[in-house]
């Protein structure tokens, strides 16, 4: 072997790319485990939830408003100069006939619930037990642990475990137990894109981290043959260290399933759908979804973290700018789902840090409590909204759980809400308290009667 190829120097090769997508992946990149035998058996369909994180704390009060008159009157005496004007709210109608306003920037969303594509999910949160406002006087000892912290809370939306710090997420629970629905194991069931998180995490499984502008490659690999070679032979070398051996097989699969994922992306069926600019991370599950069968996938998991949603100042101008970009992002990714005839294949749903208190402080808001999020999907009950949106929004509510603060205690527990993806995804009854251990605090887990209902 040319001397210039020593262990060392390959060494320092693998830490001189370790900013590119394969080697990213190497140290969190496993391969799937066993699932469990009372999973339910393969059943030659194809299913995939598109988690689309806000990362921040998205003020959703100003993404789903009142509408009717003493409702918004009460929004917009309360958010003062942070309220929408009643004028360019886009306005939609609960199946209950009730009005609701939507952000005005987000014409195509109002499209997809007027086309039942859409709904939304009222005032939902990372609760412990249910919680009443009686129950937070004088303590917080009943609310999640590090309530109102960016850290503590989008863990407690990524695990459902609010009352502990964990590594492990309810999507890599549910990997844990689906991942045998796959043919194949090379590329792992849960895609991450923006980095690595706490949700796709199991025990056996985590994340396959992808960066939507560079696909997966080991520079020189696959062009430079005494490169190649050395690389082969370095990593079919028997090493006596363990680490060194656990090291050495974990780069030999990362290469090969950055390959495979590569080749399966360049070989997938080519979408008409147009992707407007900066939406590279949304083009890219939709074209890791167009090579499910190259990739022998039948249960498929998406993380796209999106940054940005923290306005202490600047909430209007910058929360529009944010809005914009989600709305256009998710438009083309429905529009190419669609073209490619999976629309009661695909659930598409938002989460975040938390939502933000109704009051000012200047030009932004502060960290708070419940907010609002929407699911998207053929097979979503669409045009209506899940949960209980605040009666009032007026400063000592019921729900007002700061008084003077208008931070809004959660009457929908995430719990209610991951529930009902992971029983559409395939997760029996039986096995939902596996994958949320505290749902029995919240619902009835074996009832005939779904979590909430938005689901087909």
């Amino acid at each position: 072997m040319n001397s210039s190829y020593s262990r060392r120097h390959f060494m320092k090769n693998c830490a001189a790319v370790g900013t590119t997508s394969i080697l990213s992946s190497l140290i969190n990149l496993k391969m799937l485990g066993n699932a469990s035998a009372q999973t339910i058996p393969v059943s030659g369909d194809y299913k995939a939830l598109i988690c689309v994180f806000l990362d921040g704390g998205n003020d959703s009060f100003n993404m789903l408003t009142p509408y009717e008159d003493i409702p918004y009157n009460e929004y917009n005496e309360v958010r003062g100069e942070l309220a929408l004007s009643h004028d360019e709210l886009l306005s939609i109608t609960d199946h209950d006939g009730t009005r609701y306003g939507l952000h005005p920037s987000m014409t195509a969303m109002k499209s997809l619930y007027d086309s039942d594509e859409l709904a939304f999910i009222a005032n939902v949160g990372a609760l412990k037990q249910p919680t009443v406002k009686a129950d937070l006087v004088g303590s917080l000892a009943n609310a999640p642990l590090g309530l109102f912290s960016h850290s503590d809370q989008q863990m407690h939306w990524q695990t459902s475990t609010p009352e502990k710090r964990s590594s492990q997420g309810w999507g890599g629970r549910m990997a844990d137990l689906l991942s045998s629905q796959n043919t194949r194991g090379n590329v792992a069931m849960n895609i991450a894109l923006g980095g690595v998180n706490i949700y796709q995490n199991g025990q056996s499984s985590s994340p396959y981290t992808v960066t939507p502008n560079s696909l997966p490659t080991l520079t020189g690999y696959e062009t430079d043959d005494v490169f190649r070679n050395a690389v082969d032979s370095l990593l079919e070398h028997d090493y006596q260290n363990l680490l060194r051996q656990s090291y050495a097989d974990s780069t030999r699969r990362a290469i090969d399933t950055g390959m495979l994922y590569r080749d399966a992306i360049q070989s997938a069926p080519t979408l008409d759908t147009v992707f407007p600019n900066g939406t590279n991370d949304v083009e890219l599950i939709a074209q890791t979804i167009a090579s499910r069968e190259l990739l022998g996938i039948k249960r498929q998991t998406f993380f796209l973290r999106i940054q940005g949603w923290d306005f202490h100042d600047s909430l209007i101008a910058g929360q529009n700018t944010q809005l914009t970009s989600v709305t256009q992002k998710l438009a083309s990714l429905w529009a190419a789902i669609k073209e490619m005839g999976l629309e009661n294949d695909v659930v598409i749903y938002t989460a975040s840090d938390f939502g933000r208190s109704l009051t000012a402080n200047g030009n932004g808001t502060d960290h708070a409590w419940g907010g609002n999020q929407f699911v998207i999907g053929g097979q979503v009950k669409g045009g209506r909204i899940y949960g209980e949106y605040p009666e009032s929004l007026a400063l000592g509510s019921e729900l007002d759980m700061d008084p003077g603060r208008g931070r809004i205690l959660p009457t929908t527990s995430t719990d209610e809400y991951f529930a009902e993806l992971a029983s559409w995804f395939g997760v029996s009854n039986s096995e939902l308290s596996e994958v949320l251990p505290n749902l029995g605090r919240f619902y009835t887990v074996g009832s005939s009667t779904p979590p909430m209902g938005f689901l087909l």
